[in-house]
């Protein structure tokens, strides 16, 4: 190699080469880190959603099989809660568990107690007395409380569960959602609308 060579090898980048590097990558930065971000707050939601959904599964399906009627206890006691907000959906809303100005109102149909857990994430459906003429019992579970987006389908679902064999093979609902390829089976919690539905396939791979 020739002296010439040599020190063209060895020649630093110029400074203009070296901004319109940086601008590229912050141009990069830019278009790629806030679709980056949305995709972890999106899988970090989905397993939230999907382990409290578990977790909830359990304290329905063990108090329906034993004809334990006291929710609420049976949350608190098997749940790691942080805060039990029970009583009523309102006592939901004001005892802390829910957030209606940043986690939007409550569905007409979540009418049960709630709980707040230590990751953060919200359970409202919870019935303190539980008994065979309910039918369905109606939840929603934000996976991150108030820290938004606080959407349906992101960080929100609302679910629904039948509470007896035969209403799980009897009501319209159940059945239709049973024949979407969900286990209709009582204390089984399944996701009642599209956004929901997303959600729920991300959260447990069905798709």
């Amino acid at each position: 190699m020739d002296l010439f060579c040599f020190k063209r090898l060895t020649q630093a980048f110029t400074l203009s080469e070296v901004l319109i590097v940086l601008a590229i990558m912050g141009l990069l930065s830019t278009v790629m880190l806030p679709s980056y971000f949305e995709s972890q707050t999106r899988r970090n939601c989905a397993y939230v959603i999907k382990s409290s959904i578990l977790s909830s599964t359990g304290v329905l399906s063990e108090a329906l099989e034993f004809s334990r009627n006291n929710l609420m206890e049976q949350a608190v006691e098997r749940l790691s809660t942080l805060r039990n907000c029970g009583g009523n959906v309102n006592t939901a809303t004001t005892g802390g568990c829910w957030n209606t100005t940043k986690q939007g109102a409550l569905a007409d149909n979540v009418v049960n107690e709630g709980v707040l857990l230590k990751n953060n994430a919200a359970i409202i459906g919870f019935d303190s007395t539980l008994l065979p003429t309910d039918e369905l019992l109606f939840f929603e579970i934000d996976a991150n409380g108030v820290a938004g987006p606080n959407v349906t389908g992101v960080d929100q679902i609302n679910l629904v569960t039948c509470t007896t064999e035969v209403f799980c093979q009897s009501n319209t609902t159940i059945q239709g959602l049973a024949g979407q390829g969900f286990k209709a089976v009582p204390g089984q919690l399944l996701p009642v609308d599209a956004d929901s539905m997303a959600l729920y396939d991300r959260a447990f791979e069905r798709i």
